[in-house]
């Protein structure tokens, strides 16, 4: 095509006629469209991946932090039985809560 939108559309009316440089123009509009929507759909698809990482990785420190938890109920229980009961207790409830 040629430096100016105004030769490019004296062009296209040269070689397809006016209604068919009208179609190449609705053509051209639909073309724009779609890559407009496949690049929102990748930028979606991405934000999601990103996201779905993020909620992965909260629930593997979760996860940590309960073992630790658990670990240290644990370790208690050897010097204060009712201490380790009811820690283990408010853990398990925790538990619950984050399902």
């Amino acid at each position: 095509m040629s430096d100016t939108p105004e030769t490019d559309e004296l062009i296209l009316r040269a070689e397809f006629g006016p209604t068919g440089w009208e179609w190449r123009q609705h053509s051209r509009r639909l073309e724009r469209e779609r890559d407009e929507a496949r690049e929102a759909w990748y930028e979606m698809q991405s934000s999601f991946e990103h996201s779905r990482d993020e909620v992965e990785k909260l629930m593997r420190e979760r996860d940590e932090a309960h073992k630790i938890a658990e670990r240290a109920i644990d370790d208690l229980g050897w010097f204060n039985e009712t201490n380790a009961q009811r820690l283990r207790s408010e853990l398990n409830k925790l538990k619950e809560d984050a399902k």
